[in-house]
C-alpha cells in the first residue's frame, strides 16, 4: 500500500509505503471474484435468462437472486448485480436510436448557441454509438462560483427507457436549498467512466475544486468514486451508500 499527495507544483509525493500485505491473506480461490473472471460466468444461458426476465418486467435484484439460487446461493455466485446491470446497459445503448441521440445533441447545440455559458460534452463508442454525455447550464456554472463549497455526486438514478444511469452534481445555496450543478448520462459504472465525468465537470467549472464532496452510489461503489475524485483533488471526501 502506498500513500501519496499532490504538491502545489502538481507533482506527486510519496508519503508512506507499506510493502506487507496486512489486510488479508491472498488466496488463489478468490481469483474468480476478479471482474475479468466474473464475466466468464455470463455465458449464453445466463444472458438469455437475464434478458427474458428483464423484458418480462423483473428488476435486476430479483433476476440476480433467481440466478444465484440456481447456483447454490448468492454467496457461491461471483456475478454481481452490477455485472447484470452492465449487460443490460450495453444492449440498451444499442437500442438508443440514432434519431434519439441526434435530437438530444441538436438540442444541446441550440442551448449553446443561445447561451455561450451552456456546457455539454459527449463521447462515442468505436461504433459511433453515444457512450456518455455531461451537461451544465449557465445558471449552474454561476451558482457553483457562489455555492460550490460542498458538492454531492449522486449516481443512484436510472432513466426509464434506456436504463442508462443518470448522475448529478448537487450543491446547497444560502437558503439551505438544493441546487443542480450538472448532469450526466453514463454507459458504465466503472473507473474509466467516472474519471471522464469528474474531469469533464471540473474542466467546465474552470478547475475550481470544492472543499468537500459526498457520493451516493446505487451499486455500492461509492468508495471507488471518491478515490477517483480524490486523485485529482485536495478536497475533503465523504462517502455514502444508497
Amino acid at each position: 500500500m502506498m500513500y501519496a499527495t499532490c504538491n502545489e507544483e502538481g507533482e506527486w509525493e510519496v508519503k508512506k509505503v507499506i510493502n506487507e500485505h496486512k489486510n488479508h491473506e491472498p488466496t488463489p480461490s478468490k481469483s474468480r471474484y476478479i471482474s475479468m473472471y466474473r464475466k466468464e460466468e455470463l455465458y449464453n444461458h445466463v444472458r438469455r435468462k437475464l434478458f427474458n426476465d428483464y423484458n418480462s418486467g423483473l428488476k435486476i435484484p430479483q433476476i440476480h437472486g433467481c440466478l444465484a439460487r440456481e447456483r447454490n446461493g448468492v454467496e457461491d455466485w461471483v456475478v454481481t448485480e452490477r455485472d447484470l446491470r452492465n449487460e443490460v446497459s450495453k444492449v440498451k445503448r444499442l437500442k438508443l436510436k440514432e434519431g434519439d441521440a441526434n435530437a438530444m445533441l441538436k438540442y444541446f447545440n441550440k442551448m449553446s448557441s443561445d447561451n455561450q455559458n451552456f456546457f455539454s460534452m459527449h463521447r462515442l463508442d468505436d461504433d459511433m454509438t453515444l457512450k456518455n454525455i455531461l451537461w451544465v447550464d449557465a445558471r449552474s456554472r454561476v451558482a457553483y462560483e457562489e455555492f460550490g463549497d460542498v458538492v454531492c455526486f449522486d449516481a443512484t438514478y436510472l432513466t426509464n427507457e434506456y436504463e442508462l444511469p443518470f448522475a448529478n452534481f448537487v450543491g446547497v445555496n444560502h437558503h439551505g436549498q438544493s441546487i443542480l450543478l450538472g448532469c450526466a448520462l453514463i454507459s458504465h459504472e466503472n473507473t474509466e467512466t467516472y474519471e471522464w465525468v469528474f474531469s469533464t465537470w471540473l474542466s467546465c467549472m474552470g478547475g475550481k475544486k470544492s472543499n468537500g464532496h459526498s457520493y451516493r452510489s446505487r451499486c455500492g461503489n461509492a468508495e471507488g468514486i471518491a478515490y477517483i475524485y480524490a486523485r485529482s483533488s485536495t478536497s475533503m471526501v465523504f462517502v455514502a451508500h444508497n
